[in-house]
Order: C-alpha cells, then structure tokens, then sequence
C-alpha cells in the first residue's frame, strides 16, 4: 500500500523525497522522523487520524491525502465489513510507518 499510495510523495524510503515533490506546494513529511519528533514515542494516534483525516497544514493544497484519502474511503464500500476493511488498511500502514522509524 505504501509504495502504491505514499511513496510518489513521501519516497520510497519515507524521507519525503518522492518523484511528485517538485509539484507539491510544501516539502511532505520525512515519515521516517515520526517517532523522533515525537519524544522517541512513534505516534500511533495522529498517523491513524492523518490517513483518515488528511492534515491540516497540506503540502498539496487539500486536507486530504491525494491519491490515499478517497481510495481508503471507497475500496469494498458496498460491503458490511467495508467499514473493518478501511480500519484494517489504516492499522497495517501505520505499522508500516512505525517500522520506518530512525
């Protein structure tokens, strides 16, 4: 999901220094600095809420994750478990995120 989703911004290697970053209006996040800005404590809570949110200072224009935000809404909608399916994608790239840490 990273690769697919975040890396054209964020880098393959989450320092913030994907392909797109020339046409972004402000430098993405370096993902892999999450824990070290925040005490050593890798913050589960605001990256789960970013990637359901969006953030509110975006270097994209939007509050939303460009390609992420819609996907993760609207994948396996029709579905009852639609709602777990969103939940799951979150919980497995915040795990993913956290295992990027420095």
């Amino acid at each position: 999901m990273y690769v697919a989703y975040c890396a054209v911004c964020h880098g393959v290697d989450g320092s913030g220094a994907g392909p797109a970053t020339p046409a972004l209006k402000a430098l993405p996040t370096d993902l892999t600095l999450l824990s070290r800005k925040n005490g050593g404590v890798f913050p589960w809570a605001h990256v789960k809420s970013v990637l359901k949110f969006g953030v509110e200072t975006p270097a994209h224009g939007s509050p939303d994750m460009p390609v992420w935000g819609d996907l993760m809404l609207t994948l396996n909608k029709t579905g009852p478990s639609s709602n777990v399916e969103v939940q799951q994608r979150i919980v497995n790239l915040t795990s993913y995120l956290k295992q990027m840490q420095r």
